[in-house]
């Protein structure tokens, strides 16, 4: 490193010197700590909303998909079918068990 440094441009020397000097610096390098952790937090955030927004948006989208499902089978046969009623009380926890647990989210496993 020292062999790259003596040939190099005199801005590239002060740089690693001001690295240098930022690595001895015992503050300097808490507040680049802090400034690390809070990025990962930041992002840590941000994909644990994103997951939760996925998981309500599939747990809405599987909603709507049965009552659409009623409503187109509800126009093909005239009125409902005494079999049909209770469609969505069976399917949706059966959809439930296959979807949920590949979204990860702990909102539709019931887990508040």
């Amino acid at each position: 490193m020292k062999v790259l440094l003596q040939n190099s441009d005199p801005n590239v020397q002060l740089a690693y010197d001001k690295y240098l000097q930022f690595n001895q610096d015992e503050e300097l390098r808490q507040i680049e700590d802090a400034r690390q952790q809070y990025l990962h937090d930041y992002a840590t955030d941000i994909e644990y909303a994103r997951r939760e927004g996925e998981a309500i948006g599939i747990e809405k989208g599987i909603e709507k998909g049965i009552e659409t499902l009623l409503r187109i089978l509800t126009k093909r046969f005239g009125e409902t079918p005494p079999t049909l009623c209770c469609f969505s009380d069976v399917i949706y926890p059966t959809l439930k068990l296959f979807v949920i647990p590949s979204c990860g989210s702990s909102r539709l496993r019931g887990e508040r």
